[in-house]
């Protein structure tokens, strides 16, 4: 009895009345924990850590830089990641006009075939100048990405360029600006209460270009332009993201934000029949 109780304990187990061939445990053993470890360079190991550096600010989740007209946008951040050698790492898909993405990659190849993997840092630098024409009151939402197919946690952060406001430029004066927009350098001054002189600008200052004035029920493109000492043009120029074509000759939506460059030199105002300034 004990020697059939001794047999049965070394018995190599059955599977569906076969014998599992020797080594067949050890095999099935590494399959079960490479499953459930993953191997190296798997969906979990490729996403990236995201680490802000610089220029952003407000919650650390959504970093938000504030920019206008002219000035020089950077903002730059980190990613750690672990990948396949020849995965590609960190993305951008979609950039303003003319807005470029740098990339500095520091990477270490570790292991052996055919586990190796990357270990890489990557520092993307994103950066901008933006135009008058791509001054808005909504922030442009702005995203990197970790490597491509892989449904990882994306970085993002906000850029809002501000109406009404340009960042001085190198041999800009009030007198150019005002030049560039028709006006008088007097106004561009009258809008900037805190510049003490109007002959000292410091390189990258930002300054305001006129008013900015939210609409009442009524209002209408050329009864603004009237009140102003403007025209509908210059308004428009200085308004890119609202559709004129849609508004032009009928009332404005109440609450509107407005940036509007008034004539402060009557002499210089817009004649319009019926007004006397």
């Amino acid at each position: 009895m004990a020697g059939e109780e001794e047999a049965a304990r070394t018995r190599r187990p059955e599977v569906q009345g076969r014998r599992v061939p020797a080594g067949t445990w050890g095999v099935l053993l590494c399959t079960a924990l490479c499953l459930s470890l993953g191997p190296a360079g798997a969906e979990d190991w490729r996403c990236p850590l995201w680490v802000a550096t610089g220029d952003g600010s407000g919650q650390a989740s959504t970093p938000r830089v504030e920019s206008a007209a002219g000035c020089q946008t950077r903002f730059t951040v980190i990613a750690k990641l672990t990948v396949a050698p020849d995965v590609d790492q960190v993305i951008m898909p979609v950039k303003p006009p003319g807005a470029s993405v740098e990339l500095v990659t520091t990477s270490t190849i570790v292991g052996a075939l055919p586990t190796q993997v990357k270990q890489s840092e990557v520092l993307a630098t994103f950066s901008w100048r933006p135009q008058l024409a791509d001054a808005r009151d909504e922030d442009y939402v702005l995203t990197f990405e970790g490597p491509a197919n892989m449904n990882c946690t994306i970085y993002q952060f906000r850029v809002q360029v501000e109406k009404c406001k340009y960042c001085i430029q190198e041999r800009d004066s009030f007198h150019t600006i005002a030049a560039d927009f028709n006006s008088h350098w007097s106004q561009i001054w009258s809008s900037n209460p805190d510049l003490k002189s109007p002959d000292y600008l410091q390189l990258g200052t930002k300054i305001m270009l006129g008013n900015l004035f939210r609409t009442r029920f009524g209002d209408t493109w050329k009864s603004l332009a009237v009140r102003f000492g403007t025209v509908v043009e210059m308004i428009e120029r200085l308004n890119p993201e609202i559709d004129f074509t849609v508004v032009t000759g009928s009332d404005i939506p109440a609450g509107t934000l407005v940036c509007i460059m008034p004539e402060t030199c009557p002499t210089r105002r817009t004649s319009f029949p019926g007004i006397t300034w």
